[in-house]
Protein backbone atom coordinates (compact mmCIF):
# COMPACT_ATOMS: atom_id res chain seq x y z
CA UNK A 1 0.00 0.00 0.00
CA UNK A 2 1.06 3.59 -0.27
CA UNK A 3 1.10 6.01 2.63
CA UNK A 4 1.05 9.76 2.05
CA UNK A 5 1.75 12.20 4.88
CA UNK A 6 0.25 15.70 4.65
CA UNK A 7 0.90 18.87 6.62
CA UNK A 8 4.62 18.58 7.20
CA UNK A 9 6.30 21.63 8.72
CA UNK A 10 7.87 22.31 5.29
CA UNK A 11 4.47 22.27 3.56
CA UNK A 12 5.51 19.23 1.51
CA UNK A 13 3.90 15.81 1.30
CA UNK A 14 5.85 12.56 1.54
CA UNK A 15 4.70 9.27 0.04
CA UNK A 16 6.15 5.85 0.79
CA UNK A 17 5.27 2.29 -0.10
CA UNK A 18 4.53 -0.12 2.75
CA UNK A 19 4.41 -3.86 2.10
CA UNK A 20 2.26 -5.97 4.42
CA UNK A 21 1.49 -9.58 3.44
CA UNK A 22 -2.13 -10.77 3.35
CA UNK A 23 -3.56 -11.70 6.77
CA UNK A 24 -0.54 -10.13 8.47
CA UNK A 25 -0.01 -7.23 10.84
CA UNK A 26 2.77 -4.65 10.84
CA UNK A 27 3.74 -1.56 12.80
CA UNK A 28 5.02 1.48 10.93
CA UNK A 29 6.97 4.00 13.03
CA UNK A 30 6.03 7.32 11.44
CA UNK A 31 8.46 9.34 13.56
CA UNK A 32 11.42 7.13 12.62
CA UNK A 33 10.42 7.25 8.95
CA UNK A 34 10.16 11.04 8.86
CA UNK A 35 13.46 11.46 10.71
CA UNK A 36 15.28 9.70 7.90
CA UNK A 37 14.68 5.96 8.15
CA UNK A 38 13.30 4.11 5.12
CA UNK A 39 14.37 6.73 2.59
CA UNK A 40 12.81 9.94 3.95
CA UNK A 41 15.09 12.85 4.69
CA UNK A 42 14.44 14.53 8.00
CA UNK A 43 10.83 15.70 7.69
CA UNK A 44 8.70 16.67 10.66
CA UNK A 45 4.91 16.62 11.03
CA UNK A 46 3.11 19.87 11.78
CA UNK A 47 0.87 20.02 14.86
CA UNK A 48 -2.15 19.44 12.62
CA UNK A 49 -1.42 16.71 10.07
CA UNK A 50 -2.88 13.74 8.25
CA UNK A 51 -2.05 10.51 6.51
CA UNK A 52 -3.78 8.73 3.64
CA UNK A 53 -3.38 4.98 3.02
CA UNK A 54 -4.26 3.37 -0.29
CA UNK A 55 -4.12 -0.27 -1.37
CA UNK A 56 -2.92 -1.01 -4.92
CA UNK A 57 -6.10 -3.02 -5.55
CA UNK A 58 -9.69 -2.98 -4.32
CA UNK A 59 -9.04 -5.14 -1.26
CA UNK A 60 -10.29 -3.73 2.03
CA UNK A 61 -7.90 -3.40 4.96
CA UNK A 62 -8.07 -2.42 8.61
CA UNK A 63 -5.99 0.43 9.96
CA UNK A 64 -5.25 1.29 13.57
CA UNK A 65 -3.66 4.63 14.42
CA UNK A 66 -2.12 4.99 17.84
CA UNK A 67 -0.37 8.04 19.26
CA UNK A 68 2.12 7.25 22.01
CA UNK A 69 3.52 9.47 24.75
CA UNK A 70 7.16 9.68 25.82
CA UNK A 71 6.74 6.64 28.08
CA UNK A 72 4.96 4.67 25.31
CA UNK A 73 1.59 5.07 26.97
CA UNK A 74 -1.26 5.44 24.48
CA UNK A 75 -2.46 9.04 24.23
CA UNK A 76 -4.93 8.49 21.41
CA UNK A 77 -6.18 5.56 19.31
CA UNK A 78 -8.52 5.14 16.37
CA UNK A 79 -9.37 2.25 14.07
CA UNK A 80 -11.08 1.96 10.72
CA UNK A 81 -11.88 -0.21 7.72
CA UNK A 82 -10.99 1.21 4.34
CA UNK A 83 -10.75 0.31 0.66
Amino acid sequence: MTSTFYMLTTGQTVTTRITVPARARDTFDVTAFLRGANGASGFQLAASHGEALQAPNTQAFIVERRVFGANYGTLQASEGLTR
